[in-house]
């Protein structure tokens, strides 16, 4: 049966033992060439200076290499202002030959402006912590429609019957 040898996480050979005569057991090891894949998470949160948390924002993961940025992965941030995103290494090994990325992250108002940008990690660690404070004179808050469905939302099952009742009342 086929079988992979590792020590220390990184695969050193291919192994198969096969009993060719059905009397001895043979093992034939052939080398392969192997790419060890990284896992890597960026979590942070996105606040106003004040401590408020910025909900529903873009958050990209970029790699940057010779200038330009490869995006690796993207978010939205969630009701206490929170990120989570996670990646593999496997396309950088594909297109640049390299195993770890120099990660910049960024954070994206509602309308795609840029609101946020972090520095450069060279060789980040499977797990970094990039938290951004917002000055309130870049976040304007969030659109219109979001403010107004964020005061109507939790009454919002009584305007419909309200409306649905109106309309009848007026076909009538």
């Amino acid at each position: 049966m086929p079988c992979l040898e590792s020590s220390s996480g990184t695969v050193l050979r291919y192994r198969e033992d096969h009993n060719p005569a059905g009397d001895a057991l043979a093992t034939v090891t052939t080398p392969i060439e192997v790419t060890i894949l990284n896992y890597y998470e960026v979590v942070g949160k996105v606040t106003l200076p004040n401590g408020t948390p910025l909900h529903s924002l873009a958050v990209n993961a970029y790699d940057c290499v010779l200038g330009l940025s490869n995006l690796l992965d993207e978010t939205i941030t969630d009701e206490h202002g929170k990120y989570h995103i996670k990646f593999w290494n496997l396309e950088l090994a594909e297109e640049a030959g390299r195993s770890n990325p120099n990660l910049l992250v960024k954070v994206f108002d509602p309308s795609g402006d840029e609101i946020g940008k972090s520095e450069v990690i060279t060789n980040p660690k499977g797990l970094e912590t990039i938290d951004f404070e917002i000055d309130r004179a870049i976040y304007g808050g969030p659109r219109e429609f979001d403010r107004i469905y964020a005061k109507i939302e939790g009454s919002l099952p009584q305007i419909l019957v309200f409306f649905m009742r109106f309309k009848r009342i007026k076909n009538q």
